[in-house]
C-alpha cells in the first residue's frame, strides 16, 4: 500500500469514527432530560473521575512495561520512556481504526526507526498481541465461572459475540502452539480453510495466492514467537502479568465512575466483570474503539446497576475517560513522537 493510500485509509477511519460518535451521542441523548443529566454529571465525586484518568496513564505504563520486558529479553536495551511511547502509539492507533488494525503497523514503524531490528520487532509485537488475547481469554473464563448470568441473560447477540471473541483467542493460541508441535498441520489446515473460503466466494480467486502467502508468513512469525516462548517461559509470564494489570486497570475505570456516583463500593467485582464482558464482546467488531456498540451494551449490561436517570450520565462519563481521554493522552505522545521523527529525518538529510 502506497503512503498516500495509507493516509487516505486513516483519514477515512477518523471520518467514520467522528460520524459514528455523533450518531451514538445523539441516540443516547434523544430521550434523556438534558438538564437532569448535567445536574447528575456535575454532582459526581471528582476525585474518582481523576482516579479513572490516572488508570488510563497506568494502562499505558503497563503496556510499555510489557514491551520493555520482551524487547530487552531479545537483546535490545530499550528504556521505559521509549516503550511507554510505543504503548501509547499502539493504543492510540488501535482506538481509531477498525479491528484495532492501525496499532501494530505504527508501533513497528517507530520501533524500527529507533534502531530495533525488524526480526526482534516482529516477535515483540506478536508476543504482546498474544499476551493481550490470552488475558481476554482468562477474563472469558472468569466471567463464565463466576458470573455466567451476564453472558446468558443479556440476549442472543451478546452471547454469540462473546463466544466469537473467545473462539478468536483460542484459535490464535492454538495456531501458535501447533506451530511448534507440527507446523505442517497448521499449513494444511490453513490451506484447506482458504480453499473453502475461495469456493464459497469469500476470498476472490485472483486474491487466493496472495492471501495464502500472507498466511504462510504469519505462521512463520507465530512459529518464531512460539519457540521464543518455549525457551523463555519466565519472560512470557512476566509480560502476561503486565498485560493482566493493563486490562484490569482499564476495566476498573468503570468502577471509578460507579464510585463517583456515590454507589456501593462492595460491588467492585460485578462492575469490573461487567465492563470486561462489554470489552470482550465488542473486541471482535470492526468498529474503532467499539464506538456505538460499547455504549449500547453498557445500557443493557448495567441496567440493574444504575438507576434510569444515572445510566446515561454513567455511560457518557465512562466513555469520556476510557475512550476520549485515552485517545487524547495517547495521541499527544504519538504526535510528539512523529514530530521527533520528522526533525530527525530533516537533520539526517542535511
Amino acid at each position: 500500500m502506497t503512503k498516500s493510500k495509507k493516509k487516505y485509509k486513516y483519514l477515512l477511519s477518523i471520518a467514520f469514527l467522528i460520524v459514528i460518535s455523533v450518531l451514538t451521542v445523539y441516540s443516547l441523548l434523544k430521550e434523556v432530560d438534558i438538564d437532569e443529566m448535567f445536574s447528575i454529571l456535575f454532582s459526581v465525586d471528582i476525585k474518582y473521575v481523576l482516579l479513572g484518568m490516572l488508570l488510563i496513564v497506568f494502562y499505558f505504563f503497563c503496556e510499555g512495561a510489557s514491551l520493555k520486558v520482551i524487547i530487552n529479553s531479545l537483546g535490545h536495551k530499550s528504556g521505559m520512556k521509549d516503550t511507554y511511547v510505543y504503548g501509547c502509539i499502539n493504543s492510540f492507533y488501535s482506538l481509531i481504526t477498525p479491528f484495532g488494525t492501525g496499532g501494530q503497523p505504527f508501533t513497528i514503524y517507530y520501533m524500527m526507526h529507533d534502531g530495533i531490528p525488524g526480526s526482534k520487532v516482529s516477535i515483540a509485537t506478536l508476543l504482546n498481541l498474544l499476551e493481550y488475547k490470552l488475558v481476554l481469554l482468562v477474563y472469558c473464563f472468569i466471567i463464565v465461572i463466576f458470573r455466567p448470568s451476564l453472558v446468558f441473560s443479556n440476549g442472543i447477540l451478546v452471547l454469540l459475540l462473546f463466544i466469537f471473541g473467545a473462539v478468536v483467542g483460542i484459535v490464535m493460541i492454538a495456531i501458535i502452539a501447533l506451530s511448534v508441535i507440527n507446523v505442517k498441520w497448521v499449513r494444511s489446515i490453513g490451506i484447506g480453510i482458504y480453499k473453502l473460503l475461495s469456493k464459497v466466494g469469500i476470498i476472490k480467486k485472483e486474491n487466493f495466492d496472495a492471501r495464502l502467502e500472507s498466511f504462510n508468513k504469519q505462521v512463520d512469525e507465530y512459529r518464531k514467537g512460539a519457540i521464543y516462548i518455549k525457551d523463555h517461559p519466565a519472560i512470557f509470564f512476566k509480560a502476561f502479568f503486565y498485560n493482566f494489570l493493563r486490562q484490569t486497570s482499564f476495566f476498573a475505570i468503570s468502577y471509578m465512575v460507579y464510585l463517583s456516583f456515590g454507589l456501593d463500593p462492595a460491588a467492585w467485582f460485578d462492575v469490573i466483570i461487567a465492563q470486561a464482558l462489554i470489552y470482550i464482546t465488542v473486541d471482535s467488531l470492526p468498529l474503532p474503539g467499539g464506538v456505538g456498540a460499547t455504549e449500547k451494551l453498557f445500557l443493557v449490561v448495567y441496567s440493574l446497576t444504575y438507576t434510569t436517570s444515572m445510566i446515561t450520565p454513567a455511560v457518557l462519563l465512562t466513555r469520556l475517560i476510557n475512550y476520549v481521554f485515552a485517545i487524547l493522552f495517547g495521541g499527544a505522545f504519538a504526535f510528539i513522537k512523529q514530530i521527533s521523527v520528522m526533525r530527525g529525518n530533516k537533520l539526517n538529510a542535511k
